[in-house]
């Protein structure tokens, strides 16, 4: 597409070497020189999701990704419509469609915030508390430019320990409906800083009620991980069998004397459960 000369289409068949079945083509590419709107159209299956993806150049490592997970049109339909804006700041593009994988049942990753989760106090006062942003380094960030941590510049504070229920401060999900779903794993990037046998993480499992305690610990850690890594887990029976649940990230301290040997605590990012 090029803003002052029109459209013209170099049509070809391009798909992800996962999706070696039949492959699809665009149908029609139509460009609207009055609100420079570009209109792509391509074959499809219910079912599919496909991204598309712009280039200046055609140049390797030029392609970026204008539209994600976007599903294939419902019911009966052969063909999937997406509209696109081109500017005037970037005259000349080349487009073009991949089929992907589905998107994960449930995926964060804190680039506009804490989205749906929620900092749980736990009835503990303190300073600490989860947020999403840009944080100091460590943790620093593992994609994108935001994580959630529980502190973004400075240690975390001692004391995050509730006597009576022995837990400290939660990072809470929304509430999963989890009841349709087949061997499902939790997946996220950690990076952990802590004094060892004064503070802990764990991940917990609570009910749609956000207060009966599903299982207490499904992961827990209680030494430092000095750089980004993965950290998974298979949801056990008894999770899937209450269906709807809550996923907490916990972080816990207990009083040393020395509110400044803390580290920045606990720090997670590019969340799924699929």
């Amino acid at each position: 597409i090029n803003l002052t000369r029109g459209l013209r289409m170099y049509l070809d068949q391009l798909f992800e070497p996962q999706f070696m079945g039949t492959p699809f083509g665009i149908t029609r590419v139509e460009f609207d020189a009055e609100t420079n709107r570009v209109t792509l159209t391509w074959e499809s299956s219910a079912g599919e999701f496909f991204r598309i993806e712009r280039s200046e150049s055609l140049m390797p490592g030029s392609w970026v990704s204008v539209g994600d997970a976007i599903p294939a049109a419902a019911g009966p339909a052969t063909v999937t419509e997406a509209d696109l804006l081109a500017t005037a700041e970037d005259p000349e593009g080349f487009y073009r469609v991949a089929q992907v994988a589905p998107p994960a049942f449930y995926e964060e990753g804190f680039e506009s915030g804490l989205g749906q989760m929620t900092f749980f106090a736990n009835d503990i006062v303190t300073d600490t508390i989860w947020e999403a942003g840009a944080p100091s380094d460590p943790p620093g960030v593992r994609s994108g430019q935001q994580v959630a941590v529980t502190t973004l510049d400075g240690p975390f504070a001692d004391g995050i320990f509730n006597l009576e229920n022995g837990k400290g401060i939660g990072l809470r999900s929304p509430v999963l409906d989890i009841s349709g779903l087949v061997g499902p794993v939790l997946t996220f990037q950690h990076r952990l800083e802590v004094l060892d046998g004064q503070s802990g993480v764990r991940v917990n499992v609570i009910a749609a009620d956000g207060v009966t305690e599903i299982q207490r610990g499904l992961l827990q850690f209680v030494e430092s991980v000095a750089d980004w890594e993965e950290a998974s887990v298979r949801l056990p029976d008894e999770v899937l069998a209450a269906g709807q649940v809550i996923l907490e990230w916990e972080l816990l301290s207990v009083d040393d004397g020395d509110p400044n040997n803390n580290g920045f605590g606990w720090a997670i990012d590019d969340v799924t459960v699929d």
